[in-house]
């Protein structure tokens, strides 16, 4: 199983990213500005034995959110199981068909 959670460089969204993980998913950690904290995060995932994978892109950006989906995707060699969208500020104007 695998996940994409957008805003997962902190908080809600590193604690989203890491109760998946400990559910059995891979996950693809989205971040924009806070690479420390997105590697923080990916360490916590791969502390339960799952694959983590950092994509860094700005949602406000037309056509990045389709960008992440694809790079998560190939990635984890999975299509997705679950998306979480946790960078909702700066994802306006994406749509599920960019996902």
């Amino acid at each position: 199983m695998t996940a994409l959670v957008t805003g997962a460089s902190g908080g809600l969204g590193s604690a989203i990213a890491a109760a998946l993980a400990h559910a059995g998913h891979d996950v693809a950690v989205h971040w924009r500005s806070d690479r420390a904290g997105a590697e923080a995060t990916a360490a916590a995932v791969r502390a339960t034995g799952r694959v983590a994978h950092l994509v860094q892109r700005d949602l406000a950006v037309a056509g990045d959110a389709h960008v992440i989906a694809l790079q998560s995707q190939r990635a984890l060699q999975s299509e997705r199981d679950v998306l979480v969208v946790l960078d909702d500020e700066h994802a306006r104007g994406a749509t599920v068909g960019h996902w």
